[in-house]
C-alpha cells in the first residue's frame, strides 16, 4: 500500500467526499441573480460545485492564475491532481460549469479601486489627537521603547 494511500472503510469514503466538497464550498458565493434564491430557500448546500468551478479554484490555488492563463505544463500538473484525487481519494466532480456561483480569488478577481478623499484622513487624525489629549488629560503617559515597541 502506498504511504499516501487512505486507509479507512468503505462506508467513511463517502463521508470525506462530502467534507471535502463543503470545504471547497467555502470557497464559493452565489451570484446576484441566484442570491434571492439562497437567501430565501436556504438551498446553497444543494448546489453542485463543477469541474469548471474547480478548475477555477485550483489554477488560483496552486498557480495564481485563471484557467485560460495557464501553460501547457500547468494543464498537465492539474490533470495530474484531479486523477490523484480520483484515484486515492475518491473524489470527483460533474463536467460543467456552475452559472450562479463564483469563487473568491482575491488575488486574481478584478478589483475596482476607490479612492478617500483628504478629509477623511483629517478626520481620523482628529479622533487620534482627541484622544491622546484626553488620556494626557487623565494623568496617562506615553512612553515608548527603544526598538519602537
Amino acid at each position: 500500500m502506498n504511504r499516501f494511500q487512505r486507509t479507512w472503510n468503505t462506508s467513511s469514503e463517502d463521508e470525506f467526499v462530502w467534507k471535502f466538497k463543503e470545504f471547497i464550498k467555502s470557497y464559493f458565493l452565489p451570484t446576484n441573480e441566484s442570491e434571492s434564491v439562497v437567501n430565501n430557500n436556504n438551498n446553497f448546500d444543494e448546489i453542485e460545485i463543477k469541474k469548471q468551478n474547480m478548475d477555477e479554484f485550483m489554477s488560483w490555488g496552486f498557480f495564481n492564475a485563471k484557467p485560460d492563463e495557464l501553460t501547457d505544463e500547468q494543464k498537465v500538473e492539474m490533470k495530474r491532481m484531479y486523477d490523484l484525487m480520483e484515484r486515492e481519494y475518491g473524489v470527483t466532480f460533474e463536467q460543467g460549469y456552475t452559472e450562479n456561483i463564483k469563487g473568491c480569488f482575491m488575488n486574481v478577481d478584478e478589483m475596482t479601486c476607490m479612492y478617500r478623499p483628504l478629509l477623511v484622513y483629517f478626520i481620523i487624525y482628529m479622533f487620534y489627537f482627541s484622544a491622546c489629549v484626553a488620556m494626557k488629560s487623565c494623568g496617562f503617559q506615553f512612553y515608548k521603547t527603544e526598538n519602537g515597541l
